[in-house]
């Protein structure tokens, strides 16, 4: 008896989704933090290659002092 009354109340309320919404939900949130996870991944590897290209590009101190003595021309190849 009690099936036939389930069976009239899925026939008037439709069939319970809630168990699937929920898990469609659980599927979002666990995409949501693995792109948040990728994302941050990729801004620490981008920040370290920007770090490890500016050090390369920079003067070597000796020359930094003399170009900020001498100016860009660098020392005259003949005194006087």
């Amino acid at each position: 008896m009690s099936s036939f009354i389930e069976g009239l109340k899925a026939l008037f309320t439709g069939p319970d989704t809630s168990k699937a919404e929920a898990e469609a939900r659980k599927a979002r949130e666990d995409q949501q933090v693995q792109i948040a996870r990728q994302t941050s991944e990729l801004q620490q590897e981008r920040a370290t290659q920007e770090g490890t290209i500016a050090s390369q590009r920079r003067a070597p101190r000796g020359r930094r002092l003399l170009f900020a003595a001498t100016g860009e021309q660098g020392v005259k190849k003949v005194l006087g």
